[in-house]
């Protein structure tokens, strides 16, 4: 069966939603379409933002996919893969089996930033089900490694509750399915406004002082060097990462260098515990820098990382991905993929 060309609502949705970076940034994020037995998603690694200049969908055999899925071979869809066009050297997106099980013709998998600031705090679940109430339903699901392990905790959601419109995943971000594409999108930006948080004032270095201290692998990026300055904010994101996207394309918790050390030495100390130099460096006194050859899928992580830093409540309780999760991550093929992709997009 030839599947043809995805539909145009999708694809023009898609490539709103990765315009966006306050809703996904980079090569995270996924949308799919049910039409008929056909279920159009966005393949892996590929940028939302893309959706309009070139292919980014694979088109699947949603009953197959079913099948795989029962059969316990959800990790491998490629039999249930439909000829196009457009899907040549494709790969589904690791969350193909969550669009799958999702009841919603079209689904959307986001990392908004006040939502997945919500999925970090430890009241989060609270703050997400107030938000949405009265005329909105929601889910809540703890953190999971992304792919099937995610796919089968939202499926014991919809097994044992109404469908939710939204689904808050912990340390990760959020789900959402209606009718249509256009409907989908309505419906994130919707819980995105309610989730809205306000932004910390941080008083930033002058840019001159950050860039005082470059070295020839990393350079300053004085537009987020208020973080420094806040303890709280320092100690959080240098003890561990907070959101997948973070270890795969960072690497796992940012380096920290105090204010007495030697930011080419904190990163060649890191570099000699996880066996590779660290993307950013927050320098205690100095500012944020970054790797001067880091990867554009880099670049959106520190910025929604920094974003998302800055609307995390004075003192709250944030929950971070452990040790174990990060590893998982790191260690994972479909992720490897995922990193390769993003090298070759430079």
């Amino acid at each position: 069966m030839n599947a043809g060309e995805p539909p145009a609502d999708l694809v023009r949705i898609t490539a709103e939603i990765g315009a966006d970076p306050s809703l996904v940034q980079g090569a995270g994020g996924n949308s799919s379409l049910k039409v008929a037995d056909c279920l159009w998603v966005k393949a892996s690694g590929c940028w939302m933002a893309d959706a309009l200049l070139r292919p980014v969908f694979v088109p699947l055999s949603l009953s197959a996919v079913g099948r795989l899925w029962a059969q316990g071979g959800a990790d491998n869809l490629d039999s249930a893969i439909l000829s196009s066009s457009q899907a040549h050297h494709l790969r589904p997106s690791i969350e193909t089996t969550l669009h799958a099980l999702m009841p919603q013709a079209a689904v959307l998998h986001a990392h908004a930033l006040n939502s997945v600031t919500t999925s970090v705090l430890a009241d989060g679940g609270d703050r997400f089900h107030k938000a949405l109430r009265p005329d909105l339903t929601g889910a809540v699901v703890d953190y999971v490694r992304p792919g099937p392990p995610l796919a089968q905790a939202i499926g014991r959601i919809l097994a044992a509750d109404t469908v939710p419109d939204a689904i808050l995943l912990r340390n990760h971000g959020l789900v959402v399915g209606a009718d249509s594409p256009d409907a989908a999108a309505a419906l994130l930006r919707e819980v995105e406004r309610r989730l809205q948080f306000p932004e910390r004032d941080l008083p930033a270095p002058s840019p001159a002082h950050v860039r005082d201290h470059e070295t020839a692998t990393y350079e300053a990026l004085p537009m987020h060097g208020g973080v420094v300055a806040d303890s709280f904010l320092f100690d959080l994101l240098t003890r561990a990462a907070l959101v997948p996207d973070q270890a795969v394309f960072l690497g796992g918790a940012i380096c920290g260098a105090s204010a007495r050390e030697d930011l080419s030495m904190a990163a060649e100390k890191m570099e000699g515990v996880f066996g590779q130099p660290p993307v950013l460096v927050l320098a205690a006194g100095r500012g944020v820098y970054g790797r001067r050859d880091r990867t554009a899928g880099a670049d959106g992580m520190i910025n929604a990382l920094m974003a998302i830093a800055r609307r995390i409540p004075v003192n709250a309780v944030v929950q971070a991905l452990s040790d174990r999760d990060v590893a998982d991550l790191l260690g994972w093929d479909a992720e490897h993929f995922r990193r390769q992709l993003d090298k070759e997009r430079q």
